[in-house]
């Protein structure tokens, strides 16, 4: 609440310049987790600067750019005082008697003055400084808001012309509230295993025969209010279908120390894995997962995302979380790899064909994966290679006999080719009745 006020004017220097009021504060910072559900959030005091000569009558109006919890008392009076020394004795004294406030501004008129300072040249308002106490804002404004601030406004008494105003560096307003977010998680280590073509993608190429994602979690500290930390889970999102989970060792295995630390728990499912860490503390909550292949399966290419839920409570004890969702890395192969999401396969009044087109000096093999509408998965290594600097037709009837087709089917083909990707185009396409060719859509010139 703002009171009567008298404030005492410092008198290091007079202002040589244009009059310019600076006003000051060291913003006082909450999490926005810590004042989740708080009715009131307080915020930091201010200063300002006098650059101006003030006197009886003028007007000073502090304005706040979200409104205040309460109204001001029109009835109590309370007495500050804002001491300052004056070198040749005596005293500079300004007081403030309000005249009126809003929701969220509050005016005084400058009641007395009492410039009694020994030395003449010391007898003024220049360098006097006036303290904008500290207030409280409604919550739910100003967690929409996200900060606030406080600005000087002052004018002669006929309430028009300006008195004091910021100019160059000097400022007229300060932020004396903000809130910022409490937890950060971060991907420390991200996937990037290349898969290798020539271990029949059942490996990657690095010698660790590893992949592993590490996850951080930091908190900004504050000086004001702040949420206390619960658990962690991070759901990390990919094609996990391939992982073997029965007792013996053959298959994809999740590696000897497959998460750390000891606080964590482990779900694993075909398209997710789940860590749940029930540490309250940060540096304890990092979790780092390790992949190990050993043999069997056929590893894919994808991408990882992570979705990293954080549970805690407000200052007020009341449970909440915050999600965000992060980039994790991704596995790659070194080779060429191209899927036609949608090829007709067998069909007796449709032709569908591919030709592989190989610039490089080298012969490689090619490789297809495919499923159909049933869900029923193919794989086969086909018995002709893509030739170095020539085209290879892959035809439908190459395709039924290498997945055993005995009818037509709808599949999502995809095909590897042992070389580089910059080697390798694959096009596809369908000739329904002898209509014509109709190109298939790849992942090629879907930008995949």
């Amino acid at each position: 609440m703002f009171k009567k006020t008298l404030v005492a004017a410092s008198l290091a220097a007079l202002s040589t310049g244009a009059f310019a009021v600076n006003v000051a504060s060291t913003t006082l910072e909450h999490t926005k987790e810590g004042v989740q559900t708080s009715v009131t959030i307080s915020a930091a005091e201010a200063t300002a600067t006098l650059k101006a000569e003030y006197k009886v009558d003028d007007l000073i109006t502090f304005t706040f750019s979200q409104d205040l919890a309460s109204t001001f008392s029109a009835t109590t009076t309370i007495n500050a005082d804002f001491t300052s020394v004056v070198t040749g004795g005596g005293t500079n004294e300004l007081t403030l008697g309000k005249l009126s406030q809003t929701t969220n501004s509050v005016t005084y008129r400058v009641t007395n003055l009492n410039l009694s300072a020994t030395d003449v040249a010391e007898q003024t308002t220049v360098g006097a400084t006036v303290a904008i106490e500290a207030v409280d804002f409604d919550g739910a404004a100003l967690r929409a808001a996200g900060s606030a601030s406080v600005t000087w406004a002052a004018t002669l008494s006929n309430g028009t012309t300006p008195l004091d105003q910021a100019t160059g560096t000097d400022k007229a307003a300060a932020k004396i509230v903000e809130l910022k977010d409490q937890f950060k998680v971060t991907v420390s280590t991200a996937a990037n295993g290349v898969i290798d073509v020539e271990d029949n993608r059942e490996s990657f190429t690095s010698a660790v025969y590893a992949d592993v994602v590490g996850l951080t979690i930091a908190e900004d500290g504050v000086a004001g209010d702040s949420a206390t930390l619960v658990k962690t889970t991070y759901t990390i999102n990919g094609n996990f279908a391939f992982l073997d989970t029965d007792a013996d060792t053959a298959g994809i295995q999740l590696g000897t120390n497959t998460v750390t630390p000891s606080t964590v728990t482990l779900t694993v499912a075909a398209d997710k894995i789940v860590v749940s860490n029930t540490s309250a503390t940060p540096a304890v909550s990092d979790v780092t997962i390790t992949l190990d292949p050993i043999y069997e399966a056929i590893l894919p290419t994808q991408t990882f995302t992570v979705d990293a839920d954080v549970d805690y409570t407000d200052v007020l004890g009341v449970a909440a979380d915050t999600s965000t969702n992060i980039a994790a890395g991704a596995w790659t192969i070194n080779g060429s790899q191209i899927t036609f999401p949608y090829a007709p396969i067998g069909y007796d009044n449709i032709v569908t064909q591919f030709e592989v087109a190989n610039s490089g000096n080298q012969n490689s093999e090619i490789v297809v994966d495919a499923f159909d509408t049933a869900g029923n998965k193919y794989s086969a290594v086909l018995p002709q290679l893509a030739e170095a600097g020539k085209l290879t037709k892959v035809g439908f009837a190459d395709l039924t006999t290498a997945f055993g087709l005995t009818s037509g089917t709808k599949l999502s083909v995809t095909f590897t080719v042992s070389a580089p990707v910059s080697e390798i185009k694959i096009t596809g396409y369908s000739n329904l009745n002898n209509a014509g060719r109709m190109a298939l859509l790849s992942s090629a010139y879907e930008g995949k």
